[in-house]
């Protein structure tokens, strides 16, 4: 039987990936899990399985947090953990970092802000100017730091690891993001919102909402009665409504605004295929998410998906390819056959991102990240003790 584990989460509950990652962390045996985040009060409480540290903040941002780090530094201390688990927050992992040599600590890496910001950020506005200033003054440099210093490091994709692995000689993990399959099956689909085409996603240049609904004016010349929705906020959607009514599009697109977690997955189970049409994205769990629902998926070359095989569960296009993406949504479309069986292996490739497996692979890598920082620490004693 394994050794009870004392972890420590660092992160925001309000962030998906750790509120889904701790609450199927807690289902595990022997795991005594503890999650500290920044929040508007100090107060600690449990959830089930869960003790949840919050340190207080006057409002959580990048700026406010990195005043707090040495609450959470004491706080870490204080709950004297097996290993130290934080989730991309990179001001967080200033601590992890400093704590290095006293706990084992792990990183995981659900973007890289010195790439992304400059597709997401909105120029325009004084808060995408402070975001911009913030991003390449201080944040590139804190996750150049953390990335380079922390020395265990989880990520989504083998591809991903190649795009860290440039920034640090740390040994990285591939544990996918998780989606929850089995509930995800049980929701059923709704036919009021059939639509062919599906895409999700915020609306800035990088989810590439823009080239979906350029390609979507020429599919519906081959298409009759092709229709489009799209759900999301964003600074550009006002720009991307301009774009649908130049093309004429506005009776065969429609703008969702912001949608529940349960509206997306009847639309995932109602349209015809999904789009995911970014021009950079770490991963997108929409892929996986779209795929449990057996629907293929056309996904840009940017999106460094791994769990969409190209031929077999939907097609990967050429990142800013308007005719490859136009080529690869008409044979879909066209084809009732090819869309049916692709669902149907998208489905069984999607099981392989169910939470509960995903926790139990991330509980491995505790197990081994924990292994290798005590191997190191006795060879330090035993090279510290040859030179006495």
């Amino acid at each position: 039987m394994h050794k009870k584990i004392k972890v420590a989460v660092i992160g925001s509950d309000n962030f998906l990936y750790t509120s889904k990652l701790v609450h199927y962390l807690s289902d595990i045996p022997r795991i005594d899990l503890h999650l500290i985040t920044l929040v508007s009060k100090n107060e600690e409480n449990k959830k089930g399985n869960i003790k949840v540290h919050n340190i207080k903040v006057l409002k959580p941002s990048n700026l406010t947090s990195l005043f707090r780090l040495p609450s959470i530094k004491h706080k870490i201390m204080k709950i004297n953990p097996d290993i130290v688990h934080v989730i991309q927050q990179l001001d967080y992992s200033m601590v992890a970092a400093s704590l290095q040599d006293r706990y084992p600590t792990l990183l995981t890496v659900v973007g890289i802000i010195s790439r992304e910001y400059k597709f997401s950020t909105n120029y325009r506005s004084i808060r995408g100017i402070y975001h911009h200033i913030y991003t390449s003054l201080i944040g590139k440099r804190i996750e150049r730091y953390v990335i380079s210093k922390i020395p265990s490091i989880i990520v989504e994709s083998r591809y991903n690891r190649d795009i860290v692995s440039q920034m640090t000689h740390s040994k990285i993990y591939v544990v996918p993001n998780g989606i929850e399959f089995r509930i995800i099956q049980g929701i059923q689909p709704d036919l009021n919102r059939k639509v062919d085409i599906f895409s999700i996603g915020k609306l800035h240049p990088g989810k590439g909402i823009d080239l979906l609904i350029k390609a979507g004016s020429i599919v519906a010349k081959l298409i009759p009665n092709f229709s489009l929705a799209i759900a999301g906020k964003g600074w550009q959607e006002h720009a991307l409504k301009d774009l649908v009514n130049k093309l004429h599009m506005q009776n065969r697109i429609k703008f969702l605004g912001f949608i529940s977690e349960e509206e997306k997955f009847k639309y995932f189970k109602t349209c015809k295929i999904v789009v995911v049409p970014s021009r950079w994205d770490f991963s997108p769990i929409t892929i996986c998410e779209a795929m449990a629902c057996g629907k293929p998926v056309v996904a840009s070359t940017a999106t460094n998906s791994e769990i969409l095989k190209d031929g077999e569960t939907g097609f990967l296009f050429e990142s800013e390819n308007i005719e490859d993406l136009v080529s690869k949504i008409s044979t879909l479309l066209q084809n009732d056959e090819l869309r049916r069986k692709m669902g149907q292996t998208a489905v069984e490739t999607a099981k392989e991102c169910d939470w509960s497996r995903i926790a139990k692979r991330t509980v491995e890598v505790y197990r081994e990240v924990i292994a290798d920082f005590h191997d190191r620490k006795a060879k330090d004693a035993q090279k510290r003790k040859r030179r006495l």
